[in-house]
């Protein structure tokens, strides 16, 4: 019953917050166009500033150097899975970029630290939060690339996908914290301060802002695709992850950070990066609130497998 309720206290904010983004926008409160430029304004504001602070207060000093290469390793190798898979499905060419990023990239940031927790304690997030800060950035330059390469309906110019990659906010955010890092910059505490009220309303607002976007209606117009990124991001993407983790010999904090890796829903930002690429925002939207909503058993499933036969 305790798994049970954590499971959903964790999901049950994200889904409150999209809910009231609905509602706003169901009696009018937020008109679409608002709605559009919030969600510009959050792409190149508040998103790139909840990286580099994610990035900035991470313990990097504190490095496990299997579990940070395993877990690069393994997103990278889902990710030209997926890709492989869906390069050679039917669907139109700005919506291959967004199940990409969907069946690929986890909400991390926010499942993370809260997940460690509540196994481990609050004093024992270190080990997750290193790996946020060396996995996040590499979900961001995937799944840009993926929706660049789209985006140019399967044209391939590589300098051109580089080239708008490095210059993504979300990406000048990341490499920002990690220059500070390794030249050992510390910001003042004022900065600090400033920076983590910004970067505390990035997430609620990102999901109020796909809340209000979210049409219901439009769910069975994709009902396929939500089934094949629900199966590939909830079951098959923590089932590879968390089998070769303990096959590896993975325990303990290690362990629990590559669970919240692979099991999280899709990240909120992949709904505001597909907007503002101008790709499939739709699908992008709906793929977030469904495996978000089912993120909630599944989590729960895989928690109650890893505390019978992994740890």
């Amino acid at each position: 019953m305790n798994t049970l309720y954590f499971a959903f206290s964790t999901v049950f904010p994200l889904c409150f917050t999209l809910i009231l983004g609905y509602l706003a926008r169901m009696l009018k409160w937020l008109s679409e166009d608002a709605s559009n430029q919030m969600n510009k304004v959050c792409f190149y504001i508040f998103l790139p500033t909840s990286l580099f602070m994610s990035v900035y207060k991470s313990q990097l000093k504190i490095i496990d150097f299997k579990l940070i290469a395993f877990g690069l390793v393994i997103v990278f190798l889902f990710f030209l899975l997926v890709f492989a898979w869906v390069h050679h499905t039917s669907y139109a060419s700005i919506t291959k970029g967004v199940m990409i990023q969907g069946m690929a990239r986890s909400n991390f940031i926010l499942f993370g630290i809260p997940l460690t927790a509540s196994f481990l304690g609050s004093d024992q997030v270190g080990t997750t939060a290193v790996l946020i800060a060396f996995v996040i950035p590499l979900y961001n330059v995937l799944s840009i690339f993926a929706l660049q390469l789209y985006q140019d309906k399967g044209s391939f110019h590589l300098l051109s996908v580089l080239k708008k990659s490095l210059t993504n906010p979300l990406i000048i955010g990341t490499i920002l914290a990690f220059i500070c890092e390794l030249l050992t910059i510390r910001l003042p505490s004022f900065l600090i301060a400033s920076l983590d009220s910004v970067s505390s309303a990035a997430t609620p607002l990102a999901l109020f802002l796909l809340g209000s976007n979210f049409v219901f209606a439009k769910l069975g117009s994709n009902k396929k695709l939500l089934t094949q990124v629900v199966c590939a991001k909830l079951v098959l993407m923590p089932a590879i992850v968390l089998g070769l983790a303990y096959l590896l010999g993975f325990k303990g904090a290690s362990l629990i950070a590559l669970l919240a890796m692979s099991a999280s829903p899709t990240a909120v930002s992949s709904y505001t990066m597909a907007q503002s690429m101008h790709m499939d925002d739709e699908a992008a939207g709906q793929i977030v609130v469904i495996t978000t909503i089912l993120s909630i058993f599944t989590i729960f499933v895989w928690i109650m497998i890893m505390k019978t036969y992994m740890l």
